[in-house]
């Protein structure tokens, strides 16, 4: 097999996985989806978590650093961005980049009078950070390059909202698992 039928192979096999995976998660069922992610839900310590919703963010992090870099390793036509990436983001779904920046966005822990808060600060993504549809700084009349995070706020690293997170604050008033 030569490179190019191996790059076609590549290509198909990805086409079909994506499709396989949609294909099982429409045969499984909402309600089954709903109960296993509660029941996960009911078992996490107390703290502020981002949630990957989206099919290269999957995965529960923890935000218990002052600091959460969130990004992308570099692609093999690209040199190093030289940070440590805290949540990485698999977006190379050709084996090139589409929409997440090497060094994308960052979550700051900010201690105020009420407590923590969490900021989301875009750093210079070439497709931007958006929260709830809403995209961050780096256009023309475009909001703030931040923006404090609450509860089910919704994160897209890119405009297709494909790479995607949910910031889910768990606290201990939740009520418990019946």
């Amino acid at each position: 097999m030569d490179l190019k039928q191996t790059a076609a192979a590549l290509e198909q096999t990805l086409v079909a996985s994506h499709l396989n995976d949609v294909r099982l998660l429409a045969q499984e069922g909402s309600t089954e989806r709903l109960g296993r992610i509660y029941s996960v839900l009911t078992r996490l310590s107390h703290q502020p978590y981002l949630v990957g919703t989206g099919p290269y963010t999957a995965g529960m992090y923890r935000l218990s650093m002052e600091e959460t870099v969130i990004g992308r390793m570099a692609s093999p036509l690209e040199e190093s961005a030289g940070k440590v990436i805290d949540i990485p983001v698999n977006d190379w779904i050709t084996l090139t980049p589409r929409e997440v920046s090497r060094v994308h966005a960052k979550v700051a822990r900010e201690e105020g009078e009420g407590g923590a808060q969490f900021r989301l600060i875009d750093l210079e993504s070439r497709l931007g950070t958006y929260v709830n549809g809403r995209r961050l700084g780096g256009d023309e009349g475009a909001e703030e390059a931040s923006h404090v995070l609450e509860h089910g706020d919704l994160i897209s690293l890119g405009p297709s909202h494909i790479n995607t997170f949910m910031f889910v604050v768990i606290r201990g008033d939740e009520p418990a698992e019946s």
